[in-house]
């Protein structure tokens, strides 16, 4: 028997596997209930209606951000790689593996005040987790007069066009593109950017492309 954390964390992994690649958002508990080894009981104990789902899934994947932005800090320890190595994991992971894209999970407020308190703080909570350490790792950068560093960063790396969208080097004059429009916004300087070699190495290793969300879920259903 799974705990609740566990078990909610484990129903999100099949869910998110659903979304994967949609352009719209199109998934209820009847649909996730009707996956195998996944039971209507099961379904409705964790979410407590399809706004549930839909923010519970919101925020896994608050979470799997939160802990590769972790990762990247550590492996590079510069704030400055580590914010343009997450900002193209980001991209990656949306257009490249079909990852569902926040924004949409979460068009408004109104979502979040329809699912119950319970996912509600519990998404909050994350969202704020998550933008504390974007934000601290922009404050070694960035002056404090430049207001609104950290939506235009989420929203750059989030929405930025791939030309080529796929896994290979002939993509990687997308990402060069992506970490130029990112180092101005955040005023790098040029020795804090990636090389073209390093970002290549980057794009060859796929940003770390294992979900450090799904690492933590040693369990089954």
């Amino acid at each position: 028997m799974l705990s609740g954390l566990r078990e909610r964390r484990a129903l999100c992994a099949v869910a998110r596997e659903l979304i994967q690649g949609q352009g719209e958002y199109d998934l209820s508990r009847k649909t996730l209930s009707a996956q195998p080894g996944v039971s209507e009981h099961r379904v409705e104990r964790v979410f407590l209606c399809d706004h549930d789902l839909r923010l519970s899934i919101a925020d896994s994947e608050l979470y799997s951000h939160f802990k590769h932005l972790e990762y990247s800090y550590r492996l590079h320890r510069q704030p400055a790689k580590a914010l343009l190595y997450h900002a193209c994991w980001i991209a990656y992971e949306a257009q490249v593996m079909g990852r569902f894209p926040l924004h949409k999970l979460v068009p408004g407020e109104a979502l979040i005040f329809s699912a119950s308190a319970e996912t509600s703080r519990r998404y909050l909570r994350s969202l704020a987790n998550y933008n504390d350490y974007l934000t601290n790792l922009m404050k070694m950068l960035v002056s404090p007069k430049l207001a609104g560093v950290l939506e235009l960063y989420k929203w750059m790396a989030g929405d930025f066009s791939l030309q080529e969208k796929n896994r290979s080097l002939d993509a990687l004059q997308g990402y060069v593109s992506l970490v130029e429009s990112v180092s101005s916004l955040l005023e790098l300087e040029s020795e804090s950017r990636p090389s073209r070699e390093e970002l290549a190495q980057w794009l060859i290793s796929e940003f770390s492309a294992a979900d450090p969300y799904e690492s933590t879920l040693a369990v089954g259903l």
